[in-house]
């Protein structure tokens, strides 16, 4: 798996801080944008707070976690009941991924 190379481990953390860069300069902006009278921001001001946010979320989550975010992680008996345990995602049974599609 590609995100599994060191060097793409790096990029993704560095992916990261760039989102969270891009949205200090967006948050500076809507702080910027909304010196004027409360309650009459324009629609843009919305998309950028939209936007400011999701990069915020998905940058910390780069920055922090990198490639982790990738990895699989066990479910509790409880959350999957009748399901057979699998050590390997391609020992699931009805798991149809050898057609080709």
């Amino acid at each position: 798996m590609l995100h599994r190379k060191p060097i793409a481990s790096l990029l993704l953390h560095a992916l990261g801080g760039a989102l969270l860069l891009l949205a200090v300069a967006l948050w500076l902006l809507l702080v910027r944008i909304g010196r004027g009278e409360a309650g009459h921001e324009p629609p843009l001001v919305y998309l950028l707070a939209i936007v400011a946010f999701c990069c915020s979320s998905a940058g910390a989550a780069l920055l922090f976690n990198g490639h982790r975010l990738f990895e699989d992680v066990p479910a509790a008996g409880h959350w999957t009941p009748g399901v057979k345990p699998a050590t390997d995602l391609r020992d699931v049974e009805g798991d149809d991924r050898s057609d080709g599609v």
